[in-house]
């Protein structure tokens, strides 16, 4: 079950409403390990990979596909990013960008309570 699916209805296109989409090509880094944490990310397509970049050789740890959030955790918290991520195909994208998610949320508390317990499912 994706997160958007953890919504009620009443909250899905709200939600929808505020995202915007992003392409990627393959190779693509989308997150860098250490960068200032906060937008969160849903695949609609493609695939992401998750690279452990302290190891060396750096090695994959998780193969992202359609539905996996990512970055879920920084904007919970506004921890540094943990991995790069980058595209390992052609990827789709919805990007929620933390400064329009919370300023949405802090007018929509029935909306944030539902937003954080289905982030709190995925993460």
């Amino acid at each position: 079950m994706s997160f958007l699916d953890r919504l009620p209805e009443r909250w899905h296109e709200r939600l929808l409403s505020i995202a915007t989409e992003r392409e990627l090509a393959p190779g693509e880094v989308l997150l860098r390990r250490g960068d200032a944490g906060g937008d969160f990310f849903l695949v609609l397509s493609g695939e992401l990979e998750v690279v452990d970049t302290r190891s060396s050789p750096p090695r994959i740890a998780d193969l992202l596909t359609e539905g996996k959030l990512v970055g879920e955790l920084s904007f919970i918290d506004r921890s540094p990013r943990s991995m790069d991520v980058r595209a390992h195909s052609p990827t789709r994208l919805l990007v929620w960008r933390r400064t329009r998610v919370r300023e949405v949320l802090g007018a929509e508390p029935p909306l944030a309570a539902a937003v954080f317990e289905a982030l709190a499912q995925v993460a």
